[in-house]
């Protein structure tokens, strides 16, 4: 009852807010978590990990999306929670609603790509390593509100997502023995609740 409460309200507080001119760009960045994007830019960048000789990072990435996207079914059709009203939804989304594909694509795929980028794996000047960075984040955090800003998730939906993503993200983190640096904030992350 209480989560139905916060939900309703968060939902409303983005409802009510809404710009006109900012509604197709909600849009275009939403289709950044879809499948077809995520399907292309996963193949392209395992290709490339694969071609520079970077196996483990290359089955890294492609474990955390492909089993991400199963587990994001299972869990979908079993809990099956009924999306917003698609009344005063920007796009319209018939699947289940918990928990948000989108949110998850953003963490499994987009969060997974900087991790191997922290890494040095790519050798890029450091200018263009730090563009992506910076556009990596911009996904990681922009897809999620994107999906409350369109009226199509619950806050509820979006927060499981990232929490069930990021506990995947670390356990394949553990399980490629990925090293990160001493004072990498991942690493430190792990350490405080991975004990």
């Amino acid at each position: 009852m209480m989560f139905n409460n916060i939900n309703s309200q968060v939902y409303y507080f983005f409802y009510a807010n809404r710009v006109e001119f900012l509604n197709p760009i909600f849009i275009f960045i939403t289709t950044f978590g879809g499948l077809l994007i995520s399907i292309i830019l996963t193949a392209f960048v395992s290709y490339l990990l694969l071609h520079y000789k970077h196996k483990k990072y290359a089955y890294f990435l492609l474990s955390n999306v492909i089993v991400g996207n199963i587990l994001l079914i299972i869990i979908k059709y079993l809990v099956n929670t009924p999306r917003p009203s698609l009344v005063n939804a920007l796009v319209i989304e018939t699947d289940p609603s918990f928990p948000s594909g989108h949110t998850m694509m953003a963490i499994t795929l987009y969060f997974s790509i900087l991790i191997i980028l922290n890494r040095n794996v790519f050798k890029i000047p450091k200018i263009w390593n730090n563009i992506l960075r910076v556009l990596l984040a911009f996904f990681i955090i922009s897809i999620p509100i994107s999906r409350l800003y369109l009226g199509i998730h619950w806050m509820t939906d979006v927060i499981g997502g990232l929490f069930i993503a990021l506990f995947q993200t670390m356990v394949f983190i553990y399980v490629f023995k990925i090293k990160l640096p001493k004072d990498d904030k991942i690493r430190l992350l792990i350490k405080k609740y991975f004990k």
